[in-house]
């Protein structure tokens, strides 16, 4: 048997669903106001002897960086066996370094 439950508030979430605020609504309730200077958009962190040229590489860079890590996010993680020092990628690998080990035990 199917068990339900009573939600008193679920009306008003529905509501809030269907009916969303509009843009003025937020501004009002956020009060947001205008931008009357521009130097309030100002980026304040940058060093002051970077030139535009120099954000806009480092934006580049960036944006390429995330472009990579983006490709790789959704690979398994079968996919780095055998990438990190001193791991092997195959059993044959592992087994052919534990047996040049126990060859050194004997010399």
């Amino acid at each position: 048997m199917r068990e339900t439950f009573y939600r008193p508030d679920f009306n008003r979430q529905a509501n809030r669903f269907w009916h969303p605020k509009t843009l003025q609504q937020h501004i009002t309730k956020q009060k947001i106001q205008p931008i009357t200077n521009l130097d309030d958009l100002a980026m304040h962190s940058w060093p002051e002897e970077q030139t535009a040229d120099d954000f806009i590489e480092f934006t580049y860079q960036q944006r390429q960086l995330a472009q990579q890590h983006a490709e790789t996010k959704n690979q398994p993680l079968t996919s780095i066996i055998g990438t990190g020092q001193g791991s092997f990628a195959t059993p044959e690998q592992a087994d052919e370094f534990i047996r040049m080990e126990r060859e050194t035990w004997t010399s």
